[in-house]
């Protein structure tokens, strides 16, 4: 089994909102769980360090962390 967070960012969103609007229409959460689980620092966390190897290349994002 998976859990909520690896399924969440598995889907590289990038704003809280479209986190909430995912959660609530494709898991049938309240807004109040879906909030909670999105505002998770680890999704976003995560999914910035996971773009800018996209963008940049592996070696420019070591030398900016």
């Amino acid at each position: 089994y998976r859990t909520i967070i690896e399924i969440v960012k598995d889907n590289d969103f990038s704003k809280h909102g479209e986190i909430v609007k995912f959660l609530k229409q494709e898991h049938s959460l309240t807004h109040g769980y879906a909030n909670l689980i999105a505002r998770e620092p680890e999704i976003f966390i995560d999914n910035k360090f996971l773009r800018k190897i996209k963008t940049l290349g592996v070696s420019e994002v070591y030398r900016s962390y």
